[in-house]
């Protein structure tokens, strides 16, 4: 039980810590897109402004709230559905072996 909690309060860390770096990127994307060296036109022309553009968060990081969520659980299943398989091909080479194995080496 308390490794269960442990865990939810570390996948609640991971996904604040995702978003704080989605917002940071967005930050560093808009500078670097529009107030370094790097960008392509003259500052502020042909678009968004600032309060605009940054106002697009409040749609983002719900939606990768989301997304996280999603894809986190189908993640989870996906990990079981490879643990079943590799379990089952297993099973069959170990078998398969052994039943060859007696086979050629004790067959009479």
């Amino acid at each position: 039980d308390m490794i269960k909690d442990n865990q939810k309060y570390f996948n609640r860390l991971h996904l604040l810590v995702d978003a704080i770096v989605v917002v940071i990127s967005y930050l560093l994307a808009w500078y670097i897109k529009f107030c370094t060296i790097f960008a392509d036109t003259e500052p502020g022309a042909g678009a968004l402004d600032m309060r605009t553009y940054f106002s697009f968060l409040y749609f983002v990081i719900p939606e990768y709230i989301v997304l996280y969520y999603f894809f986190n659980n189908l993640f989870v299943k996906y990990q079981i559905l490879l643990k079943i398989c590799f379990k089952q091909i297993s099973k069959f080479i170990i078998h398969a072996f052994n039943e060859n194995f007696w086979r050629t080496h004790y067959a009479h």
